[in-house]
């Protein structure tokens, strides 16, 4: 916070308003077979208007462990962001918009397979053998 705009005499504050700006949320995210892997999101409103301190300062906070009552301890991931809205805090899968009535993005898609039945290609395919009529 010493490369911030924060006035020397207002870090000490600055400091303490950024931890009780904290706050925590869980993401119920599942691996194969349904099993449950929470994940959580850290928030925090930036202590300063300079983005290269804040990418400092989040770097730093992303190269720590965290205590956890399951494991042991928690290391941070970097997420892909929503191909649905775009946004860092959640997969595709968990994102709540597409539930949100009059949404005119992207929706969940029920259909876990890509549709191919626009796609012109030069295979033969196994219909009969030796590729022609019986």
């Amino acid at each position: 916070m010493s490369e911030s705009d924060i006035p020397e005499e207002r870090v000490h504050a600055a400091a303490w308003d950024f931890i009780n700006s904290l706050w925590v949320e869980r993401l119920d995210f599942k691996v194969s077979g349904g099993i449950l892997l929470p994940r959580y999101n850290i928030f925090a409103a930036s202590p300063t208007n300079k983005p290269a301190v804040w990418t400092k300062l989040r770097a730093y906070l992303h190269s720590l462990t965290y205590p956890s009552e399951l494991e042991g301890s928690g290391t941070a991931v970097n997420f892909m962001p929503c191909t649905l809205c775009h946004s860092i805090a959640h997969p595709r899968g968990l994102c709540p918009f597409p539930n949100v009535p009059l949404w005119n993005g992207l929706k969940h898609s029920t259909n876990s397979r890509p549709n191919l039945t626009n796609q012109k290609g030069k295979g033969k395919g196994r219909r009969y053998p030796g590729n022609g009529p019986p």
